[in-house]
């Protein structure tokens, strides 16, 4: 079968201590060909086998995955592919708890999740009604029992308490291709064992930008799974030590604004302008500039090339806050009502997102300090955190990144999360499964709390930077660290709130720019056949 061996490949090519005799391996599920025919070693199988053949390879044992009854780190590696779902969701947790009792070393979790996967099964199985088929007692299941979300299995993950993973497993195509061929081509296995007899090792090959139907979970317990980074820091990840710490003598707010081109700028607002990138180049003596060696690549960094400037080097202000060049805090004086006590609703304030302005309004209404406006929101509280409204979305945070961008990005960052800053993990689930975003990097906050999200962002998407090359040359997937610092804010905005920080939105202008043409940085490409997703809109250079 195809889809069988799809389904094992990246398993196989990431796991090769799969293959050491030496090393016992149980496998949890019933399908009839298991990992074991691939491994040709011995494997332990439980679950409910019902009338097939065991294969040479394994050792059958009937046993359901929430009561195993094996002793605990009774076997190295435990793998269960594709069968987590078939369990009602109330007893997922409790089964990925027994798969990590047992496990020595690893357990090794392959599960189709997001409403990518949810929508190709139920188009699959409209389309065996229309055609007269019976439908597979597998699909049925999947139909009837909700398939996970990555957020659920990462909730669920994070219980355990023990070190996990996320990685891309089956791609779309991959997985509905192979499915087809097994259902309606059975000569395809004839091609399919030529090619396997010449070495090719892969089946169906994915590219490394696909939309996926399943993902890999790993959870560690004696391994402790792909070493850190270990590698020299750059500049993003400057320590505490090197960083200016010099109070700023004439302002308690500090409101900054990032630009990578020379645009006019709207004079008596108290926003101080840093000029990055290219612009940072034409920039006068006088004006402020990111002074790093060298530099953030604001391609990929975007306004985050400022905000690294001012944490590094200062000055340090009691509070300090981030807008661009074309979206800016509306700090008009209907907003200057000092909030209540009560922490601020985490998602809706009532207000409108965004209003679109065009220069020459914008200059009208920009005649007294933000500084001023935003200062009435610290007088009776100063631990608040100013964002502006979540952007809605149609799909979850995940999928719509895995739709717009590539997810395996998105795969890298969470894992470095859970390694190096496990606290987040649950906030960061509650992101990828939220329908809003706390978009665009724009906030205002005291500085510890800044220095904070700093530490964050800078660490993980510096570790990111050096381990992940520059995957495209299109100027607007180029930016790649700038879309994920956007999720790893909304989730550390999530973190803060639960801390007890009060959340206010402050509703934000977006602003444009006489002949300034920004279609090739926020250009929506998203598939035809995907009309429930919004378009991408966040970072910007």
């Amino acid at each position: 079968m195809l889809n069988w061996r799809i389904r094992y490949q990246r398993v196989l090519s990431h796991h090769p201590a799969l293959f050491n005799p030496d090393l016992t391996v149980l496998e949890v599920g019933n399908a009839p060909q298991g990992i074991a025919e691939l491994l040709k070693r011995s494997v332990t199988v439980a679950g409910t086998h019902g009338p097939h053949t065991p294969s040479q390879w394994v050792t059958p044992v009937a046993a359901s995955p929430l009561s195993l009854p094996f002793a605990d780190n009774a076997f190295d590696h435990v793998v269960c592919m594709d069968t987590l779902h078939h369990l009602p969701p109330p007893s997922r947790a409790k089964a990925i708890s027994e798969l990590a009792r047992v496990a020595r070393r690893q357990v090794i979790l392959s599960v189709p999740c997001g409403a990518l996967a949810v929508e190709g099964d139920q188009q699959l199985a409209a389309s065996m009604q229309r055609m007269g088929l019976k439908m597979p007692s597998w699909l049925q299941e999947h139909v009837i029992r909700a398939l996970p979300s990555v957020a659920d299995m990462l909730r669920m993950l994070t219980q355990t308490r023990l070190p996990f993973e996320v990685h891309a497993n089956e791609a779309m195509m991959q997985h509905y291709g192979g499915l087809l061929l097994d259902l309606f081509y059975p000569f395809s296995q004839h091609i399919s064992s030529a090619e396997q007899a010449k070495k090719h090792q892969q089946v169906l090959p994915a590219g490394d930008w696909e939309m996926y139907y399943s993902y890999l979970f790993h959870l560690f317990k004696e391994e402790q799974g792909v070493p850190l980074d270990t590698g020299t820091a750059p500049s993003a990840c400057t320590t505490r030590a090197t960083r200016a710490t010099a109070a700023s003598e004439d302002q308690d707010i500090a409101l900054y604004a990032v630009y990578h081109r020379r645009l006019p700028l709207a004079p008596g607002t108290g926003i101080t302008p840093i000029y990055v990138g290219e612009a940072a180049l034409e920039a006068a003596a006088s004006e402020r500039t990111e002074t790093t060696e060298p530099p953030l690549d604001n391609s990929r960094w975007s306004e985050l090339s400022g905000v690294h400037e001012v944490w590094r080097n200062g000055p340090r202000s009691p509070f300090v806050g981030f807008c661009h060049y074309r979206r800016v805090f509306d700090f008009s004086l209907g907003n200057t009502r000092r909030p209540s006590a009560s922490p601020a609703p985490s998602i809706s304030s009532g207000k409108p997102r965004s209003t679109l302005l065009d220069y020459g309004t914008y200059l009208a209404r920009a005649s007294d300090t933000a500084a001023r406006y935003a200062r009435a929101h610290f007088q009776d509280r100063s631990d608040t955190l100013i964002v502006a409204p979540p952007l809605d979305l149609n799909d979850s945070v995940w999928d719509q990144y895995a739709i717009t961008h590539n997810i395996n990005d998105l795969c890298v960052v969470t894992n470095l999360i859970a390694r190096r800053h496990p606290y987040l993990g649950p906030h960061l689930a509650e992101t990828y499964g939220a329908k809003t975003l706390y978009a665009n990097n724009l906030f205002l906050t005291r500085w510890d709390h800044f220095d904070e999200l700093c530490e964050l962002w800078f660490d993980v998407l510096g570790a990111f930077e050096r381990s992940v090359p520059v995957r495209t040359e299109d100027r607007y997937q180029r930016r790649d660290i700038s879309f994920l610092a956007e999720r790893v804010f909304d989730a550390w905005v999530r973190f803060r709130q639960a801390q007890g920080t009060r959340l206010v939105t402050v509703p934000i202008l977006e602003i444009t720019y006489p002949g300034l043409d920004t279609a090739a940085w926020s250009r929506a490409a998203r598939p035809a056949s995907s009309a429930n997703s919004a378009p991408p809109q966040g970072a910007h250079p």
